[in-house]
């Protein structure tokens, strides 16, 4: 007798196959629609030199803002009309987004403290055109304003002989020679591709040096974004040799991973987790002739792969024995070391209350990319042992800072968590240890 068995578990094979993908068609909407972008090229103008990078500019963020994740408004060569249209329609979405983000690539300029994006049909005569020809910024934070997180990119501040005619024709006026200072708003962060009445270039590759740095670096994964914008500057800077270096504006309060990966796992600083993030020399990469240290990601790294340096004289020895933790907080213990859920302690407290270093050490990570652990600091007091402090609201030191114990080194918050506590971690030679071993006895 022919058994049907193999017929009939291939046909309800098939019917759960088509009903996953019905249910992952039915959801994908929903999910897209946390994260929404706006990407306007404009690079055509009628009344001026045409701009051959902001279409490409354009065409490369919307596919990689896809490929995170964004449902993508997209608009390239904008008249005024249509690029504000544009922007309201997007505007109309950003109610109940996770995270909002706009890239513009074109002409901008500041006229009298207000900054002006320019579609492609401006002529600008004199100042009062403004209002009829160019597009107020403040429309643009308008219509993002509803989204949760607000990420704004602005590719802005090229060469303009808009404004320099403008410049000539308004007589008692201030016209910039690109956009102006725009300070953020709460969980908002507004990065420029240079600094505040500088220009930028416009690129002579495929890509304007900003543009080219941010699709580089925005699908890096585990980057916090200010990390992002702090390894586009060090590419901006080394393409223009230093001419042109990007500047943001940030009050964001939550930890914004555009794509979350391994690298943004703490996951126990074992050597094998600090190898897998970018160990990057800071004086090889740094641009010539800049002096100036930036914290980078990759100090977490290579202080968990290294030996600690000579420590200065005023710093205790690096012998274990030596070491004397102190409280990092007053709070009380409300969720105990259990070594594989909770790898430290969660202290109690309220808003803003000090956070303290648990001993002398260094320094080697500050910022919000390790994910589950929100705005973070982590101290690292010899080669055997380091300390993490996690979740804070406001973090006051630096990486390669040199503290002392005591010291006040980040106010209590509840990044990344449910409620106001500090999340507190020792590790011995990167294994995590329960912290209430070295704490004196209250």
């Amino acid at each position: 007798m022919q058994c049907r068995c193999a017929p009939r578990r291939r046909l309800l094979a098939l019917l759960t196959l088509l009903l996953a993908l019905a249910l992952a068609l039915f959801t994908l909407p929903a999910l897209a629609s946390q994260r929404i972008a706006l990407v306007i090229g404009n690079g055509a103008y009628q009344h001026d030199k045409v701009l051959p990078n902001p279409r490409n500019d354009a065409d490369g963020m919307a596919a990689v803002l896809r490929r995170l994740g964004f449902e993508v408004t997209q608009g390239k060569d904008l008249a005024k009309s249509a690029m504000e249209r544009t922007v309201l329609e997007f505007g109309r979405k950003a109610s109940g987004a996770e995270i909002a983000l706009v890239y513009y690539a074109g002409h901008g300029l500041e006229v009298s403290g207000k900054n002006y994006l320019l579609p492609v049909d401006a002529k600008l005569p004199d100042e009062l055109a403004l209002r009829t020809e160019a597009v107020d910024l403040e429309l643009i934070l308008e219509a993002v304003a509803p989204a949760r997180t607000r990420l704004l990119f602005l590719d802005a501040c090229r060469n303009n002989p808009l404004a320099n005619n403008m410049r000539i024709r308004t007589a008692g006026r201030s016209v910039g020679r690109g956009l102006g200072r725009v300070d953020a708003v709460s969980n908002t962060l507004i990065a420029f591709a240079t600094a505040p009445g500088t220009v930028a270039a416009d690129g002579e590759g495929r890509n304007s040096p900003f543009a080219a740095a941010l699709m580089a670096h925005l699908e890096k994964p585990g980057l916090e974004v200010q990390q992002v914008m702090r390894e586009v500057r060090r590419s901006v800077a080394q393409a223009t040799g230093n001419k042109q270096v990007p500047w943001e504006s940030s009050q964001l309060f939550d930890a914004v991973v555009l794509r979350p990966g391994a690298a943004a796992q703490f996951a126990g600083v074992v050597p094998e987790v600090a190898a897998a993030l970018p160990v990057t020399s800071q004086e090889a990469d740094a641009p010539a002739g800049n002096t100036q240290r930036e914290p980078q990601t990759s100090q977490l790294a290579i202080a968990l792969t290294v030996p600690s340096p000579v420590r200065p004289p005023d710093v205790g020895s690096s012998a274990e024995t030596d070491i004397q933790f102190e409280w990092p907080s007053s709070g009380e213990v409300v969720v105990p070391f259990d070594g594989s859920r909770n790898r430290g302690i969660s202290i109690g407290g309220n808003l803003g209350e000090p956070v303290v270093a648990s001993a002398d050490g260094r320094v080697v990570y500050v910022g919000g990319g390790l994910r589950g652990y929100g705005q973070m600091v982590i101290i690292k007091h010899n080669s055997s042992f380091l300390t993490a402090y996690a979740h804070n609201q406001k973090l006051l030191v630096s990486e390669d800072q040199w503290v002392k114990k005591g010291q006040r080194i980040a106010e209590m918050g509840s990044t990344d968590t449910d409620r106001v506590k500090l999340l507190f971690e020792v590790r011995r030679q990167g294994q995590a240890v329960d912290p209430m071993q070295y704490l004196p006895r209250r």
